[in-house]
């Protein structure tokens, strides 16, 4: 037997916060193992966790309306405090030292909430209030006595409490760390993924409405919402453009939505092609001064248009910069009476001079964190160049980097082969360094440059049509071409689900790092984890 004695100490928060977790996670697992039992020890755990976190909520306000007898309690507290070693003896000591008083009870505890705190939601008659005394009724006949219970409608019961409840704590409760933190971990665990990421999308959406009507009060810019890609950046900016749009916030202003990428205009109006008040507008579609234009509320158009065309809309209008990383100036040029806010997944310095702060951010390392992409595997490598004598110091640098390229690629092949079940990207430093790494893997593995089914290939800007053709195939699960060669500036813009390892063979910024690791750790193949194998020896710590 162990000399020491162990103890659990646990605050109200702490100790109904872990019940509801609990009772949440219990309940999941019934989902997928559809015992009945685990509906019973769910139902006896969230109810616990509930009533908790309500005398919470009164204990916050007035720690005495938590008993049952508040006259009592103020009486046996003047006692208690005679006590010799307890004159500075604390509300809530009473339940340590004093048998005499007690707790208030669930039914009483309801009415208490919803009138002391005015909290609507609890009253009688409303949907939570009624949802809650129905728990209480399964909770008490399990505790007390035997009972018969359907399943479904026992689940269905659970599952009706957790939004409207977990609304009511994040408004109610005043801790930073259980709002931040708790009331996402037990969404975490009761919640689907997908589901989960709806509530993160809602709580972005909600703070950027809220900044987007202030600023149009006050005249500044909203600000940046920086959302990690594969984490649903696309589908919060359609919900934030059904909540802007209404009458209500814009006031009659048409909104203009650019890019610098004409296929990130084309996946998001896809998500809008229903609403006949949108326009994306093309290339060589004419001028946006047509009546077609003018008649629409909402337009999509790249900064490449808007620049070619020298436009100039002079109404005040909102202007939403969508994962652009072009030039700012244009944008301002072109809109000298914009309210501005950008959706993007990495924020560089400038955006915050022509966008304003950072409104929300759900970051690379909350979304591992969530599960919602993977974890990065960082390897460093440092090839081996043999060192011959050479004389001539130009010679020597031209010689030392083709013997480095010739490592590289052996080191790349080597690795890839080893270890990679996904697609990867080699990083270099130009075009002229692609193609020499190409060259040099295709020495190494000359089955890797079959006609038609090559395996490694160059991406860039120089021949559209090519390139358009060799990013479908890459981004086709089924495609031999698993491997391509291209330069950072490529990246930025580019984007696909399949991208297991990322290769760098050069200095690249700090953008195009989050770039990276944000692209390898949203792969969708059989790794665990994304992969980064730099051979520059960069800091990661993004």
């Amino acid at each position: 037997m162990k000399d020491n004695i162990i103890s659990l100490k646990m605050g109200l928060l702490d100790n109904g916060s872990h019940s509801l977790k609990r009772g949440f996670e219990v309940w999941k697992q019934w989902h997928s193992t559809e015992d009945a039992w685990l509906l019973k020890e769910s139902i006896i755990w969230v109810h616990h966790g509930v009533e908790l976190l309500l005398k919470q909520l009164l204990v916050q306000n007035n720690e005495f309306l938590v008993f049952q007898d508040v006259n009592k309690a103020v009486e046996r507290l003047g006692r208690l405090r005679k006590k010799e070693g307890m004159e500075h003896a604390e509300v809530l000591d009473l339940f340590e030292h004093d048998d005499t008083v007690t707790s208030i009870g669930f039914k009483s505890l309801l009415d208490r909430v919803a009138i002391t705190l005015s909290i609507e939601e609890l009253n009688d008659g409303e949907q939570l209030r009624e949802s809650l005394e129905k728990l209480t009724r399964f909770r008490n006949k399990i505790v007390h006595y035997s009972i018969e219970i359907n399943t479904l409608e026992t689940a269905s019961l659970i599952s009706s409490i957790l939004d409207p409840f977990l609304s009511l704590l994040s408004r109610e409760v005043k801790d930073t760390r259980f709002n931040k933190f708790v009331i996402k971990e037990i969404r975490k665990v009761a919640q689907p993924l997908q589901e989960y990421l709806k509530y993160i999308r809602k709580e972005i959406v909600t703070s950027a409405i809220e900044s987007t009507v202030e600023a149009f009060k006050v005249g500044r810019h909203v600000g940046i919402v920086r959302q990690i890609a594969g984490s649903g950046l696309t589908l919060t900016l359609v919900d934030y453009l059904h909540e802007v749009s209404k009458p209500s916030v814009m006031s009659n202003r048409k909104i203009f939505i650019v890019s610098d990428r004409v296929d990130s205009l084309q996946a998001l109006f896809c998500h809008l092609h229903g609403n006949s008040q949108v326009h994306f507008h093309k290339s060589g579609e004419g001028s946006l001064n047509s009546p077609l234009i003018k008649s629409k509320t909402i337009i999509l158009v790249t900064e490449q248009k808007l620049s070619s065309e020298r436009y100039v809309f002079h109404d005040s209008c909102l202007v939403i910069g969508y994962n652009i990383s072009s030039s700012r100036n244009g944008i301002i040029e072109s809109f000298p009476d914009s309210t501005r806010i950008l959706f993007t997944s990495i924020v560089n310095q400038k955006d915050q001079e022509v966008y304003g702060n950072i409104i929300k951010s759900y970051s690379l390392e909350e979304a591992i964190k969530d599960n919602v992409l993977k974890p990065i595997k960082l390897y460093h490598f440092n090839p081996e160049i043999v060192d011959y004598v050479i004389n001539d110091d130009e010679a020597k640098l031209v010689y030392d980097a083709y013997q480095r390229s010739i490592k590289l690629a052996e080191k790349i092949v080597e690795h890839y082969k080893s270890t990679s079940n996904g697609k990867a990207v080699i990083v270099v430093e130009s075009l002229q360094s692609a193609d020499e790494t190409l060259a040099n893997i295709i020495k190494i593995e000359p089955d890797w440059n079959a006609i038609y089914k090559e395996k490694v290939a160059i991406l860039s800007h120089s021949d559209r049509n090519r390139n358009n053709q060799l990013v479908n195939r890459f981004i086709d699960k089924e495609d031999p071409l698993s491997v391509v060669v291209c330069t950072g500036q490529y990246l930025l813009g580019f984007d696909s689900q399949l991208v297991a390892t990322a290769y760098v063979t050069c200095p690249i910024s700090q953008q195009l790092r989050e770039r990276l690791a944000s692209l390898v750790s949203r792969n969708h193949s059989e790794e665990h984890y994304g992969k980064i194998v730099d051979f520059i020896g960069l800091n990661w710590s993004i």
